[in-house]
């Protein structure tokens, strides 16, 4: 039983990550490698952190492009509402040739023009105007708050790989260790008919969670790093989101009994 969730488990995960990276046919028969790589000796964090991402952010950028555009069109439509409005009219009138002026001697076309001014002295746009500024307003407060999320989501990311790694060590260090030579005492004294086959069990299977549990460690650190070069190249991503979601490998070998 437990098998065949871990296998229904992988096979899922394995479709969130070729949809993650956009990829079908015969690219999605990618192959993956056997084992994560080793961790760093010392997890740091790349200086200048905050300032970098929301440099690189397209997002950002994009949103500080429209804030610059709805600042323009406010400037435009405030010059406009003081501006009078001027009509220049211009037009021309050709007589009959057989007109008796025009057999006279009188020019056949005739030109004329006219210039009216509108004072706005009501009419200044104001509703455009105000319209405009709102418009500026809200997209002001939209830009900060993505802003504040950005540096919440890099403080969290940052917070989850030093966490990682440091339980990750700790795990592979000193608990699976100690676990192992738990394990072999009591093998020792299964041996000597000292305990039950239920307890050399029951180690054989904490020795294995704590296995497991320094995998699912790694892989938080790894899956962080990543989601920290994500939002380094300009990418947004939601920290809550991944595609690696799902119960983690100690979970679902201690829920299957």
């Amino acid at each position: 039983m437990v098998v065949a969730e871990l296998e229904i488990e992988a096979s899922s995960a394995r479709e969130r990550l070729t949809r993650a990276l956009g990829v079908f046919g015969n690219d999605a028969a990618f192959t993956l490698a056997e084992e994560l790589p080793d961790l760093p000796e010392i997890a740091e964090l790349p200086p200048e952190l905050e300032a970098k991402a929301l440099q690189a952010s397209l997002a950002l950028q994009a949103s500080q492009a429209h804030l610059e555009a709805l600042s323009k069109s406010t400037g435009y439509h405030r010059l406009a509402g003081g501006l009078p409005d001027v009509t220049v009219d211009i037009h021309a009138l050709r007589a009959n040739p057989n007109n008796q002026d025009v057999l006279a001697g009188q020019p056949e076309w005739r030109l004329g023009g006219g210039l009216s001014v509108a004072l706005p002295l009501f009419d200044r746009r104001q509703g455009t105007v105000k319209s405009v500024e709102s418009a500026y307003d809200a997209a002001l407060e939209r830009h900060i708050g993505f802003a504040t999320n950005l540096r919440s989501e890099l403080r969290e990311l940052g917070g989850r790989l030093l966490g990682a790694h440091h339980r990750a060590l700790h795990l592979k260090q000193t608990v699976v260790p100690a676990q192992e030579a738990l394990l072999k005492q009591t093998l020792l004294q299964y041996n000597a008919m000292q305990v039950g086959v239920f307890s050399l069990l029951s180690a054989h299977r904490r020795q294995l969670d704590m296995e497991l549990s320094a995998i699912d460690a790694v892989t938080d650190f790894w899956t962080a790093s990543t989601k920290l070069d994500v939002l380094l190249q300009g990418g947004r991503m939601d920290v809550s989101n991944s595609f690696a979601e799902g119960p983690s490998f100690s979970q679902t070998a201690s829920g299957g009994h």
